[in-house]
């Protein structure tokens, strides 16, 4: 019987194959991996995301329609709610602002200490809102896949606003990482694509995402601070190039979400709808609508035709009167226009016209508070800066006796000194994000170095009366030997709701020679001395000795 030689080489044959189908797997079998753990992420994002969105929308909801049909003012905006936890705010402003940690946030989650059933509807179980809604906003328990043995769980949830005006700013919410190892701290941003596309899915604009981190020790959710690299925070997805600030395995990360509040929402006129817009109210310090009307028949919004000869409203339409009202509109670039564009910008220039009976045009008359978008140099690095039209007054001191004169060596505390000028202190906006402070400088703006009249026990001059001043003959008259003006911050009582108010504290030290005997005294805050404040806000915050808060 004859031996088969083809055996031995269909042998080696099969082997070849099996090794270039093993080279063929490998690769695939990881690409499948990859899709999994891929596929995986992308449910755990479009899960966080969901959780977000459903309580940005309970935020942005102004009233809430009941399952009877009924509205009811959203209690976080309810002035005079019993329960304080709808009054949480938080005031880290500006995105670069470090966390707070005066428990005015909300804890997430469904364990213990946790208030997100203050958003839940009361059929659901442990409800705190006690009320029934045709929508639902929460669901009634967070899904597991982010609450049990989660790769990522919302942990707390800041609202920044004003606590007493009951306004929301910015919603921010803190998301804890939960890597499987304690060396896979930086895997965290193999979220970010996630993320990106579980936004965009909900059509959720996020102003930034920023990396967060708190000592494992302490569990409290106030414990969490921004991870920052020369004062910058370090942003979502760009952890593993910063990859130097995670300092060791004692501390948990995650990540800080944060989106504008009711961008987007029709204004309102109580304070209660916050988005970018430029005008401020100056009554209630809040932002509000750029126009108002007296009575409901006054102004009627329209898109009116340039045409003449169409019969359409203006912008601005009095319905009462049947005429034209003084509007806003874009004047547009004459085609023989000469100037340059780099001195006409005509895409930004709005101007204030009507026409007058005979078909001229007129320029109308704005009032209103504008924030001013500015820049200016810190070495060769220019800086972007926002600020208020500078307001100017007119301010004397009133000391009037012998015990504002004092020695050289005096020593005193300037915010208890009589004759000081006080100035109440403005209440500034936020634009875009960007917490504007209030600021003021003063100068000089009539002296008189008149001697303390020892007889009459008085300054025989008053700066707060100009008129009477001119008018009477001052005598006495010595020599000035400079003046020292000082700005700070300080308070005044104020009412049981708002215990103190914040205020300006001007004090001044004046120079004054005897000519007489040649004696030299100097005067604190001395009604001789009158000055010019000058009152604005900005973006770039001042140096008065104290902190403002």
């Amino acid at each position: 019987m004859k031996k088969s030689k083809i055996a031995g080489y269909s042998l080696l044959e099969v082997i070849i194959v099996l090794g270039i189908i093993g080279v063929i797997m490998v690769p695939l079998s990881r690409f499948i991996i990859n899709r999994i753990e891929d596929n995986r992420r992308q449910q755990i994002s479009d899960t966080i995301v969901d959780e977000m969105y459903r309580f940005i929308d309970f935020v942005n909801s102004d009233e809430l329609e009941t399952i009877d049909g009924n509205l009811k003012r959203n209690p976080l905006f309810q002035i005079g709610n019993k329960k304080p936890e709808y009054s949480k705010r938080v005031s880290n402003y500006k995105i670069e602002d470090e966390l707070t940690h005066d428990n005015l946030h909300f804890n997430w989650g469904n364990g213990i200490g946790s208030e997100r059933n203050y958003f839940t509807d009361e059929t659901c179980q442990g409800s705190l809102l006690e009320l029934s809604l045709k929508k639902e906003f929460l669901k009634c328990t967070i899904d597991p896949l982010i609450s049990q043995q989660p790769v990522l769980s919302i942990e707390r949830i800041d609202l920044i606003g004003d606590t007493k005006r009951k306004t929301i700013e910015r919603t921010d919410f803190i998301a804890m990482y939960h890597p499987q190892k304690e060396e896979e701290n930086l895997y965290i941003d193999n979220l970010y694509n996630n993320f990106m596309q579980s936004f965009k899915d909900k059509s959720l604009y996020l102003i930034q995402a920023d990396i967060v981190f708190k000592e494992k020790k302490h569990n409290e959710n106030t414990n969490w601070k921004l991870l920052k690299k020369n004062d910058q925070n370090i942003k979502f997805g760009e952890l593993a190039l910063n990859a130097d600030t995670l300092s060791n395995d004692n501390y948990n990360y995650g990540i800080r979400f944060s989106f504008n509040s009711k961008a987007g929402k029709y204004l309102k006129s109580d304070g209660s709808v916050n988005t970018d817009k430029l005008c401020w109210n100056t009554k209630n310090s809040q932002y509000g609508p750029c126009l108002t009307a007296k009575d409901e028949n006054k102004l009627v919004l329209t898109s009116g035709a340039p045409d003449k000869n169409e019969k359409m409203p203006a912008l601005c339409w009095d319905t009462q009167n049947k005429a034209k009202s003084v509007c806003l509109e874009l004047k547009e670039l004459p085609g023989d226009f000469s100037i340059t564009d780099a001195q006409y910008l005509d895409d930004s220039n709005f101007i204030l016209t009507k026409e007058d009976n005979k078909g001229n045009q007129i320029a109308g008359t704005l009032v209103a508070n504008v924030v001013i978008e500015d820049s200016h140099y810190e070495g060769s690095k220019l800086v972007k800066e926002y600020r208020t039209v500078p307001e100017v007054s007119y301010h004397s001191f009133t000391g009037n006796n012998k015990s504002m004169i004092v020695g050289e060596n005096y020593v005193g505390d300037d915010l208890k000194e009589d004759g000081v000028i006080t100035i109440p202190r403005k209440l500034c906006p936020v634009v875009n994000d960007v917490r504007l402070w209030p600021r003021l400088t003063v100068a000089v703006s009539s002296m008189t170095p008149v001697v303390f009249d020892d007889e009459k026990n008085i300054l025989d001059v008053d700066l707060s009366h100009e008129s009477s001043t001119r008018i009477n003959k001052i005598k006495n008259v010595g020599l000035s030997a400079g003046v020292v003006l000082q700005a700070r911050h300080g308070s005044i009582a104020g009412t049981a709701t708002t215990p103190f108010q914040p205020t300006w504290i001007i004090s001044a030290s004046l120079g004054v020679n005897n000519p007489e005997n040649g004696d030299s005294s100097t005067y604190v805050n001395p009604k001789s001395l009158s000055i010019m404040a000058v009152e604005w806000c900005s973006s770039i915050k001042g140096d008065y000795s104290t902190s403002y808060d």
